[in-house]
């Protein structure tokens, strides 16, 4: 810190403190406090409080800039190309520059998307703003939900109008879940129409002490499915290569008893699976009653890979809509609560996921030959599954597409759904664990009475 003493009438000093300060207009500026008679640690605390207070003052009112689009001509898609080619240069400290403009490098929206998860049918505007697509309305049925509720009340703390974006899922149906889309049963599905980066209005930080909350609580109702025994959960996780499959099983589920908890991962049918019908080796792994199974791929792989590779004749593939739907539905009649989940990524966010495995040699081992080679199929693939969600979609088996290029509101998402699904069930639970209770305590005193008139020195 640069001090100047200025002498006066002989008797009294100023001391002048300066210090660099920057402005809304990014011009470095020198302000100066002036300190007479005053002790040391208050001069010490001016010195840091004034700048702040006016930096904060000149900034306060300042909009936010509009987001430019990610594409090839735009400054967040060269910016992205120039990381990625530094990154795969052999010399170390290209690589670690090309890591600091990725760490650096703000996460842009994709303006080309027609909104944020909207519901289809809902119009579309552009929040001048803050840069983000909004509906002109949105559904009255989520009004007084519970998380309407806790949409307004967070509103409340940090003045920002988050309820007001959130992400209406595109069946309309309520259930007070705002953040992933609800295909509706038997309607047409346009995935392109859903933003995969979208954040229902929130900003990360608010997103993430959400999430925290919702996969507390997940972990209570968890603990009373398993000790009441009434219910099972069947989690089915789907999505493109990198949508995130294995990080949102280990963060949403990270509060749950392992106990209660079982993951089960699909690769290619063994020659033993591919000797009965495509739905054995799922109905083997599928929850008793007081349990929860999460799987990482499943059965709808049979309408998804075998159809884009063609390995089934079209007749086939066609035909088992109609065996999964009923497969769910059996499921669900015997007490198994059914949820299943696409993990909606863009083209431009799996590219740059690959890239950032081969940059980095710890998560290389992730990588596969022929993840390039299955980007060329993106379209079939997407094809593929808008027609499986679609057809597939029941009250008693729901498909929601959870946006993803946005990790911890992939998280959220899938947490707000899981909770508000689990949360009507939890008093048929407590009261099917009060008589357990009881019945156990009657087995028990009988059992202490017994033994107690057995005993010879009572």
């Amino acid at each position: 810190m640069e001090r100047a003493t200025v002498e006066t009438d002989g008797t009294d000093s100023a001391i002048w403190s300066a210090w660099p300060m920057r402005t809304a207009s990014a011009v470095t500026a020198k302000t100066a406090v002036v300190s007479t008679g005053l002790p040391a640690a208050t001069r010490v605390a001016l010195a840091l409080l004034v700048p702040l207070l006016v930096a904060w003052w000149l900034r306060r009112d300042r909009p936010m800039p509009t987001p430019a689009p990610v594409g090839k001509r735009s400054p967040g898609g060269r910016l992205r190309r120039l990381r990625t080619a530094l990154q795969r240069q052999d010399r170390p400290k290209l690589r670690l520059f090309g890591r600091a403009i990725g760490a650096a490098r703000p996460r842009l929206h994709l303006a080309r998307r027609r909104g944020d998860g909207l519901r289809q049918g809902t119009p579309v505007t552009l929040d001048e703003e803050s840069g983000r697509h909004t509906g002109d309305r949105l559904d009255p049925r989520l009004a007084g939900t519970r998380a309407d509720r806790a949409g307004r009340a967070w509103r409340g703390a940090n003045g920002r109008r988050n309820d007001e974006r959130r992400v209406v899922g595109s069946s309309g149906e309520g259930h007070g879940m705002g953040y992933a889309v609800r295909i509706p049963e038997g309607g047409p599905v346009d995935l392109a129409a859903i933003d995969a980066r979208a954040d229902g209005g929130l900003g990360k930080r608010d997103g993430e002490a959400r999430f925290e909350a919702l996969a507390a609580e997940l972990g209570e109702l968890q603990e009373l499915l398993y000790a009441a025994g009434t219910h099972a959960l069947l989690v089915v996780l789907q999505g493109m290569d990198t949508s995130g499959k294995d990080g949102a099983l280990r963060t949403v589920f990270k509060d749950v008893d392992p106990q209660g908890v079982r993951a089960v991962p699909f690769k290619a049918p063994t020659p033993l699976e591919l000797g009965h019908d495509f739905l054995w080796r799922v109905h083997r792994e599928t929850p008793e009653r007081g349990m929860v199974v999460v799987f990482n791929r499943s059965h709808y792989e049979a309408v998804l890979v075998e159809r884009v590779k063609e390995l089934v004749p079209e007749a086939i593939w066609k035909a088992r809509y109609d065996h999964i739907t009923a497969f769910e539905r059996l499921l669900a009649e015997n007490g198994t609560v059914v949820r299943k989940f696409y993990l909606h990524i863009s083209e431009a966010e799996q590219e740059e996921r690959l890239l950032e495995r081969e940059a980095d040699v710890t998560k290389a081992w992730k990588l596969n030959a022929g993840d390039w080679v299955e980007r060329r199929t993106w379209g079939r693939y997407i094809a593929a599954y808008e027609e499986a969600l679609a057809r597939c979609s029941t009250e008693a088996a729901p498909w929601y597409v959870v946006p993803a290029d946005r990790k911890w509101f992939r998280n959220l998402a899938m947490a707000e759904v899981l909770v508000e699904t689990l949360r009507p069930l939890r008093e048929g639970w407590l009261a099917a664990l009060r008589e357990r209770g009881e019945r156990e305590l009657t087995l028990v005193r009988a059992e202490r009475e017994r033994v107690q008139a057995r005993d010879p020195l009572r």
